[in-house]
């Protein structure tokens, strides 16, 4: 999430990774404990980043479907 700018950080709807509040909010996290600690950098991995659906109850899913597993 760092930029070619010096000192600039992207993170949210303006990065690679999908636009989901709850990926935003882990970037931050991310960049938060890169700003101090520039020698320990983390790094983001979007590998499981779960979808959801905001209805009562609400409903998510990450993961393989049936199918692809099955394949």
């Amino acid at each position: 999430m760092r930029t070619s700018a010096a000192g600039v950080w992207a993170l949210g709807g303006i990065t690679p990774g999908p636009p989901l509040k709850h990926v935003a909010n882990r970037e931050a996290e991310v960049v938060a404990h890169n700003l101090p600690h520039p020698g320990l950098p983390r790094s983001m991995s979007y590998d499981a980043v779960s979808a959801a659906v905001f209805t009562d109850p609400q409903i998510s899913q990450v993961g393989l479907t049936e199918q692809e597993a099955r394949r």
